[in-house]
């Protein structure tokens, strides 16, 4: 099969597990539900092997019967908007900083995030790519530290989210 037959085949594949899978689930399931399942249950980051595995609709349901979709479906605990940046200069960012222009910053904390690192909860700064820890005010870049947050703007971040009531790790800075 050349790769676009494979595709076409893993959407077939796809669509036919998601009926199936539909029914069971109390979610509405999108076919990227389907994927990112597939991704989480098979340890594969990159979705272009999943083409590889030439997976039929009956081992996709095999594979994600049970598996519980809602990790991929966060619940918004808040969102934090900054009048000033607190992320220092010269922290490494996306490169689509380039494209953004704000003033401030959005912050953005969920609920029930699949991944619990770098802090549960932690910040998410989509503009730039960043991850906060909300006890020692590590900023990240995937999984490497790329600069921290001092420790005025963390106090000042920790006592907008704790209005919420909002359980934050211990602060350790």
């Amino acid at each position: 099969m050349n790769p676009t037959q494979k595709l076409n085949a893993y959407l077939e594949a796809s669509a036919k597990a998601q009926e199936c899978l539909q029914v069971a689930s109390p979610i509405s399931l999108a076919q990227l539900d389907i994927q990112l399942g597939l991704m989480d249950v098979l340890g594969i980051e990159d979705e272009c092997e999943l083409l590889a595995l030439d997976l039929t609709w009956d081992d996709i349901v095999k594979l994600l019967k049970g598996y519980d979709f809602k990790r991929h479906h966060r619940e918004v605990l808040m969102d934090i908007e900054l009048e000033e940046s607190i992320i220092p200069n010269g922290t490494v960012r996306l490169l689509l900083e380039a494209k953004i222009k704000h003033k401030g910053e959005k912050w953005t904390i969920y609920k029930n995030d699949a991944d619990p690192f770098p802090s549960n909860p932690h910040a998410h700064n989509y503009e730039s790519g960043l991850k906060l820890h909300l006890g020692n005010g590590a900023l990240y870049l995937k999984n490497k530290v790329v600069n921290h947050i001092s420790k005025k703007n963390l106090r000042l971040l920790r006592s907008k989210i704790s209005r919420r009531n909002i359980k934050l790790p211990e602060m350790s800075i």
